[in-house]
């Protein structure tokens, strides 16, 4: 077991933008990837966890982007758990390129649900968890505040198939980042991120319709599922100068 994860990688081309860089929904899924195989590693991951009806979901994320790396580029990825906060457990993760230069760094929140009852449940329950706990953070930034009492206007919209879902049986990370992504580009072009967080608030399941709406200065960016009206994500971004 190790406690702290570092995995060399390259940057693969489905994971690319049309400028040639790391996209903002590939970047996610190499740190979501990389958090999967090391909590598989540690033996809390999806096999250990199913056995008791549980699974792990992303609940927010915050990265700060220094560089994105570009196509075939070698990279570095490390990332460890950083204990808990309320009923999420807590990672964080360093991008580095092969001069070891800082490319990104990031925190994440994490809930166990059951999945039967989609209800978090508490993390103290779990000692082996806790035990490889380390305090060290890579994100120390201000991350953007999301604006949830703004004025919102709709971008587009997109329904869930089913080569949206996951094993959780609901729409993968992934395709949250990718609806991000497509209306932050919608707003503001390919103009570069400093800083964005993320937050996960409600499944979306097959055929539901979310509606893709942003403030009216274009950095808070929220799905908003059509059947309920209850926000599925929020994100707020800041970016560079």
């Amino acid at each position: 077991m190790k406690t702290t994860w570092k995995q060399a990688l390259s940057v693969h081309w489905e994971n690319t933008d049309v400028s040639g860089k790391l996209s903002l929904s590939g970047l996610g899924q190499l740190l979501i990837n990389t958090a999967t195989q090391h909590a598989e590693n540690l033996g809390f991951g999806y096999k250990e966890l199913k056995n008791n009806n549980l699974n792990w979901v992303l609940f927010r994320m915050n990265i700060q982007i220094n560089r994105r790396p570009v196509w075939d580029e070698s990279i570095t990825l490390t990332t460890w758990p950083a204990g808990i906060s309320g009923l999420a457990g807590l990672r964080e993760f360093v991008m580095l390129d092969e001069e070891e230069n800082t490319l990104c760094v990031a925190n994440s929140e994490w809930l166990i649900i059951d999945l039967q009852s989609r209800r978090p449940k508490r993390l103290n329950q779990f000692e082996h968890i806790l035990k490889f706990e380390q305090q060290e953070k890579a994100f120390t930034a201000t991350p953007p505040v999301a604006n949830r009492k703004g004025n919102f206007s709709d971008l587009f919209s997109v329904t869930i198939r089913h080569s949206d879902m996951d094993l959780n049986g609901h729409a993968t990370a992934r395709r949250y980042f990718n609806w991000m992504e497509d209306a932050l580009y919608q707003i503001h072009g390919e103009k570069e991120i400093d800083l964005i967080q993320i937050t996960f608030f409600n499944e979306t399941y097959l055929d539901e319709t979310v509606i893709l709406q942003a403030d009216e200065e274009g950095t808070t960016i929220r799905g908003i599922k059509k059947s309920d009206g209850k926000p599925a994500f929020m994100a707020a971004v800041k970016y560079k100068a």
